[in-house]
């Protein structure tokens, strides 16, 4: 319930689909915003959004961060989630001094409302982008990166590049299936 209640919080068109479960969530969620708001507290999700709302409604308030705030780095961008990436557009307005790392090839985390668009949004949002690829890895093997590239390079969103390595002596990797989590 605590995960549906931040998917609810950070994508737009979320939906429960079996109804038991979204009777239970309904009713969680109107208790846990209340409890919230009685107690005044703030979940993470909470205080993005009440931020970009503040934002909104207070131009002046936005223009002093923005001011406080004239360089600013985004560390692990492909796991950014649409308020997040909102959130660094509204800081990162005024001044474009903005630098992001983040690896495409990496974006573990859509589950939780991550958006590996945000890469390529970027690029379009400050056209003065430069992009640096980082393509030497110094913990796999050639062997790994070989099989990694070969199945990233199909995808028509990646930004292109091909991983290399100086570790030759490595195991050609084999396929396993597990039957269960915990195999």
């Amino acid at each position: 319930i605590k995960n549906l209640i931040s998917k609810n919080k950070n994508f737009l068109n979320f939906r429960i689909k079996d109804p038991n479960l979204n009777s239970v969530f309904t009713d969680v969620n109107r208790m846990y915003y209340e409890y919230l708001k009685k107690e005044n507290l703030m979940d993470f999700d909470d205080l993005i959004i009440n931020v970009i709302d503040l934002f909104k409604k207070n131009p002046l308030i936005l223009e002093k961060y923005q001011r406080k705030f004239q360089y600013i780095l985004v560390d692990e961008f492909q796991d950014t989630n649409s308020l997040q990436y909102q959130l660094m557009m509204m800081l990162a307005a005024r001044y474009h001094n903005i630098f992001v790392v983040g690896d495409d090839f990496q974006s573990i985390y859509s589950f939780r409302g991550a958006k590996i668009e945000n890469i390529n949004k970027f690029r379009n949002d400050f056209k003065e982008t430069k992009l640096i690829l980082l393509e030497k890895n110094y913990r796999s093997t050639t062997e790994i990166l070989n099989l990694a590239n070969s199945v990233i390079e199909k995808n028509p969103n990646q930004i292109k590049k091909v991983m290399v390595s100086n570790n030759r002596n490595g195991m050609k990797p084999l396929y396993y299936s597990a039957s269960s989590s915990y195999d």
